[in-house]
Parts: structure tokens; C-alpha cells; sequence
């Protein structure tokens, strides 16, 4: 992954699509899972919920949109 901000950025804005793509790119570059989602999905979906936005973590936190971005499904 070039820039790890943009998975931390794409979540803090909602953007559930450009999540999926710098996930399956970092992926695709051997990026270790576990450390995305410790040091950006994990952090990026705490701040969302500080911030008060329920919808927003709802929809960055389901089971399916997670499962997808590892499993590379739409």
C-alpha cells in the first residue's frame, strides 16, 4: 500500500468503496491483514465513533464489508 492514511481516510469518510479497493491493494502488495486492521481499520472505525456518526461506523464495521475486503468480493 502506498499510503496507509488513505485506508484510515477512506473509513473516516464514510467511503466504504475506496476502503475495499486500498484493501485489496495493499493485500495484493503481501501487506500483513492483522496490521491493517490493527493500526488503521480498528483506530479509523474508534474515531468514527467519537465523532458520533452511528451510520458511518455501521457501515464500515459489518461483518460483510470486512469479509470483503479480505476476500476480494463486491
Amino acid at each position: 500500500m502506498s499510503d496507509p492514511a488513505e485506508l484510515y481516510n477512506a473509513i473516516l469518510t464514510g467511503n466504504a468503496k475506496k476502503a475495499e479497493e486500498v484493501t485489496k491493494a495493499a493485500i495484493a502488495a503481501n501487506a500483513d491483514p492483522g496490521e491493517l486492521v490493527q493500526k488503521y481499520m480498528i483506530p479509523a472505525m474508534d474515531e468514527v465513533g467519537q465523532i458520533g456518526d452511528p451510520d458511518r461506523v455501521h457501515l464500515l464495521a459489518g461483518e460483510k464489508n470486512v469479509e470483503n475486503g479480505f476476500h476480494g468480493r463486491s
